[in-house]
C-alpha cells in the first residue's frame, strides 16, 4: 500500500492537526506516535491531558528553531 502524500502547510502543527485528525475518507482511525526521541513523549491521541497537538508541534519544531534560520522545505 502507498500511502497517500498529506496536503501541504507551512507548520508543523497543521500537518499533526491532519495526521491525528479523521482524515478526508475517515482513514485515520488509530493515530498514535510509534517512534520518539524520548520513550516518555506524550502522545496527543493516547494521553491529551499530557500534551495537545500544538506542544508536540513545539517539540518538532524545536531543533529547527535552534538553527535560529529559515524551515528547511
Amino acid at each position: 500500500m502507498m500511502p497517500k502524500k498529506a496536503p501541504g502547510g507551512s507548520e508543523t502543527v497543521e500537518l499533526l492537526e491532519y495526521l491525528f485528525g479523521p482524515g478526508e475518507r475517515d482513514e485515520h482511525t488509530d493515530p498514535h506516535l510509534i517512534a520518539a526521541w524520548d520513550p516518555d513523549l506524550p502522545c496527543p491521541a493516547r494521553d491529551p491531558g499530557r500534551t495537545s497537538l500544538a506542544g508536540l508541534g513545539l517539540l518538532l519544531d524545536a531543533p529547527v528553531e535552534a538553527l535560529r534560520g529559515p524551515r528547511p522545505d
